[in-house]
């Protein structure tokens, strides 16, 4: 798709201005090589941050996994000791 993008350069050069040199049309693909590269190397970012967002999310996910587990192992020592404070009542 770039070098689509460098031939429509390349065609707008001659039209506007005549023909283009031979220079000029190397400088356009040197262009849009470093472009082309720094696609690449963005892409390659991009997709690094996404599996570093990807660790995290399960990350969280396991946390509350086990603050959901700490809750309800709360609740249940809670509601036992009711028990045992209304037991003792009875006494």
């Amino acid at each position: 798709m770039s070098r689509i993008a460098a031939v429509s350069v390349a065609e707008v050069l001659l039209g506007l201005g005549g023909c283009a040199t031979t220079k000029t049309i190397d400088e356009l693909k040197d262009r849009v090589a470093n472009l082309e590269a720094q696609v690449t190397d963005n892409t390659s970012k991009a997709d690094s941050a996404l599996t570093t967002a990807e660790e995290a999310k399960a990350t969280a996910d396991d946390a509350k996994a086990t603050a959901e587990e700490a809750g309800a192992c709360c609740m249940r020592n809670s509601e036992r000791l009711d028990r045992m404070f209304e037991k003792a009542q009875m006494k």
